[in-house]
């Protein structure tokens, strides 16, 4: 039986159907192991020792030993430059800054095996370059991670990407505007309702809780929430520290359950100066696993399948072990 269901901040529609999930897909059967085995790799621009192959780095932050630990650098094919609008070009004319964040020295380091330890680094390092690019006219800086090439990723060393633009994106607003929704017919932030409910919650501390979303566009999906902070740039060391945590334990949990799979991971937070929405807003980390491709059906209409058991996923995530 397929049931009709709009997810309550993307706005999108969810046919969920669990019998979809039997499928048989000869493609993923055919896939070999991804994971690298080798701490170094010559021909890899983002290894330590082979700085001479990317640009300046823009960040860094060294060891003991003098080596760096994560490292950010400008991007070499920017989606955004930083090229501003004259009189002789057009209205729709866009900027911004795009930068590569390497999360690790190590070739063979992914998220499924990082430390908390290694978590902070990274952490620090977004929350670095997210304020340095938030400046003059930019209207919002984006964090995306994707994790092998089927999640879209074009290097296999583990790095992130932040790109600041000069718009705000409309998968930005249109989650705020359902947020503000929720808020005015529920007298209750969507955010502060699933924190409540703790149905969907498999795993939370002091700052922060992770939750499987009922009705996701993308079936193996996982939103890691601040509890009481709206705008990203905000976070203090103590919240790092507990973000950084349970990252570390929520990748862990799903290697266990779902496996090593493919995923991509964005920040979503409230845009800089943006106080009309504080109270109906909680940035957060979206993580979805790709096991499934869209299709025909999804990109024609507009309504995306879901065959995932909520249920049965969210018991297994919160029976499995820090």
């Amino acid at each position: 039986m397929s049931e009709l269901k709009k997810n309550s901040i993307s706005g999108k529609l969810i046919i969920l159907n669990t019998e979809r999930s039997k499928r048989c897909n000869e493609f993923l059967k055919k896939q070999t192991s991804c994971m690298n085995k080798n701490q170094y790799e010559k021909d890899c621009p983002l290894c330590l020792g082979n700085e001479n192959m990317t640009p300046k780095e823009t960040f860094s932050i060294i060891n003991d030993r003098k080596k760096w630990i994560v490292r950010s650098i400008p991007n070499k094919y920017p989606i955004l430059t930083s090229e501003k609008n004259t009189e002789n070009q057009k209205d729709n004319f866009i900027h911004g800054e795009h930068e590569v964040l390497v999360e690790s020295n190590k070739h063979d380091a992914n998220f499924y095996n990082m430390t908390s330890k290694e978590f902070v680094y990274i952490i620090k390092m977004y929350v670095n370059r997210y304020k340095e690019l938030y400046k003059d006219n930019i209207k919002y800086v984006s964090i995306i991670k994707n994790y092998l090439m089927k999640a879209g990723a074009s290097l296999e060393h583990s790095h992130s990407q932040i790109i600041s633009m000069s718009i705000v994106p409309p998968t930005i607003k249109e989650e705020i505007t359902n947020a503000r929704n929720y808020f005015n017919e529920n007298n209750s932030s969507y955010f502060d309702e699933m924190l409540s409910n703790k149905n969907n919650i498999f795993i939370e501390n002091k700052f922060f809780y992770a939750f499987v979303p009922e009705n996701s566009s993308y079936g193996l999906e996982i939103n890691i929430v601040s509890k009481y902070k709206s705008n990203f740039e905000e976070i203090n060391e103590d919240e790092i520290e507990l973000l950084s945590d349970i990252l570390m334990k929520t990748y862990k949990k799903l290697k266990e359950v779902t496996g090593h799979l493919p995923f991509n991971m964005f920040l979503h937070t409230l845009p800089k100066d943006d106080e009309d929405n504080l109270k109906y807003y909680r940035y957060h980390f979206h993580i979805i696993q790709r096991k499934w491709f869209f299709g025909g059906f999804e990109l024609s209409n507009g309504i995306y399948v879901n065959s995932i058991d909520t249920e049965k996923l969210i018991e297994k995530l919160k029976n499995k072990k820090n």
